[in-house]
């Protein structure tokens, strides 16, 4: 990886706690070889020695022949040599150390091994320098990672290189039916959302599954890192006469919380066991248009579509402000309701804010001549016209060819279907989705929902959707709290596949009641 983008160096007595955790150590001491791939100061490889000496072994005896790294800067692989030499008396063979960018390094410069063990560097695609993102870029499409080169620039940019790193890993340098353990973001085990292949489980040619994922982020394991994070076991398929490849999308991706780096072998002895599972569940069916999407986005330009104050003016027209603005003219009919967070806890919802759609029912923006139909709508978007069209984004620059500068993201005709079931996608830990009527609008990421022209389908849906195995499916991530709560990928593994062939096939199982899943 490019220079020391994503570093996120473990500590030692945690590096100590995965072997343990993760039962590593007979493994390696009866010859199974080990490689971290993203080594950096050999925290990791430096847990299996000291874990082996607690343990009575005396340093003579270590297969420190099996022992295998990688890492992009000289200096600290070096070190690790040094300090295996000094602090152990151990000789790990220096060709086992290879200096090198692990993305770039062809196949066959590292071994085959039974045990991956690594913390890949946590950064996006995004985050890259740009010299360096035209070969990431062939990465991600090689191992499955993203489905075209037009999705790692469109919202595939946020895509985890710990999500590339470990794929690579398992692709190439884990044996059929091998183990790996990795510290990873929680993002990755997510359905959706930028991540959302590396979840199905299949890197390049190979194949893998999740065995179990231990949520460390209460544990402050990484102190100051904001997004969720655990350990996380993978095994490697056989090819023939393997296990079907790819985590079961129902709960129990990730597991319990494990115990921290002090905790003696009798603490928390459940953690990561398997749980009981109640009854199938069958997808619910929907029609394509009402597929789960996110709310409107503003592309950064809030300010200009959302206000918080309304008053009739006549004519059809309102008068709005919001914290900017005051006394902005537009057209009636182009104002809808947009969901708040009190809104889910009202019986009928009262409109607090509104978001202005320069749009036509059929989810078009209005062409110039619409618009010119609506003066106060145009005179008002050719006062932003200069902010507007500085927006920033590959995705709504495209929907901003052709002059039409007021185009949002996250509109369509999708917006305007007669029924909306809405829910809150960020920062809660219980499921609670709501019918709305169809004017009302779900707010960016905050906010996500499905959209019917039929009532009666809506609340078919919503009523299958209030099955309370469905909150229990969302804890399953560990990710209750977080960003990643109820985002659409998610729901829409629970739904009937007609949208995305081959997504969401069969029947999924639910963890019964009193299931200990990880999310808080």
């Amino acid at each position: 990886m490019a220079g020391g983008i994503g570093r996120v160096f473990t500590p030692l007595a945690w590096a100590r706690w995965a072997v343990r955790e993760f039962g590593l150590l007979g493994p390696w001491l009866e010859g199974a070889e080990v490689l971290d791939p993203t080594m950096g100061d050999g925290a990791l490889l430096e847990a299996l020695v000291l874990e082996a000496l607690a343990g009575g072994r005396t340093a003579a005896g270590l297969p420190v022949g099996g022992l295998f790294g990688v890492e992009i800067d000289e200096a600290p692989a070096a070190a690790f040599l040094l300090r295996m030499r000094t602090a152990y008396g151990l000789k790990v063979p220096e060709r086992n150390i290879v200096v090198g960018d692990f993305l770039l390094l062809p196949r066959e410069r590292l071994p085959v091994c039974p045990i991956l063990f690594g913390n890949p560097p946590w950064s996006t695609f995004a985050d890259l320098p740009e010299s360096y993102k035209p070969a990431v870029k062939e990465k991600f499409l090689a191992y499955g990672l993203v489905k075209s080169r037009r999705s790692v620039l469109l919202g595939r940019s946020r895509a985890d290189i710990a999500g590339l790193v470990a794929a690579k890993a398992l692709a190439e340098n884990l044996r059929p039916r091998g183990r790996a353990v990795f510290f990873l973001p929680l993002s990755l085990f997510s359905a959706g959302g930028a991540n959302g292949e590396f979840s199905h489980g299949r890197p390049g040619d190979a194949a893998f599954s999740v065995e179990r994922v231990v949520d460390l982020t209460d544990r402050r394991v990484f102190p100051g890192v904001a997004t969720r994070y655990g350990a996380a076991l993978l095994v490697r398929d056989a090819g023939d006469g393997g296990t079907e490849a790819g985590p079961d999308p129902s709960p129990g991706v990730v597991a319990g919380r494990g115990t921290g780096p002090d905790a003696g072998p009798e603490a928390d002895p459940d953690a990561g066991r398997g749980h009981r599972k109640s009854p199938r569940w069958e997808p619910i069916p929907i029609s394509p248009a009402s597929r789960p999407r996110q709310g409107i986005n503003t592309g950064g330009a809030n300010d200009i579509f959302i206000f918080d104050e309304k008053t009739p003016a006549g004519d059809g027209g309102c008068l709005l402000a919001n914290r900017f603005r005051s006394g902005v003219l537009l057209p009636e009919k182009h104002l809808y309701p947009l969901a708040t967070a009190a809104n889910f806890r009202e019986e009928v919802p009262i409109p607090r804010k509104w978001v202005f759609l320069p749009y036509r029912r059929d989810g078009r923006p209005l062409g110039f001549e619409e618009l010119r139909r609506e003066p106060p709508a145009e005179a008002y978007l050719s006062r932003m016209k200069d902010r507007l069209e500085a927006r920033k984004g590959v995705f709504l620059r495209s929907l901003m060819r052709g002059g039409r500068y007021w185009a949002l993201l996250g509109v369509g005709p999708y917006s305007f279907g007669e029924w909306k079931i809405l829910w809150e996608a960020c920062g809660r830990s219980f499921w609670q989705p709501k019918i709305f009527p169809g004017r009302w609008q779900a707010n960016q990421a905050l906010q996500c929902g499905m959209s019917f022209s039929d009532r009666g389908e809506c609340e078919e849906v919503f009523r299958r959707l209030s099955d309370e195995r469905v909150e229990a499916y969302l804890r399953s991530f560990g990710t209750a709290g977080g960003m990643n709560w109820a985002q659409p990928g998610k729901i829409q593994k629970l739904l009937t596949s007609c949208y995305n062939p081959g997504d969401g096939e069969g029947a999924h199982s639910f963890p019964a009641e009193g299931h200990r899943g990880a999310g808080r």
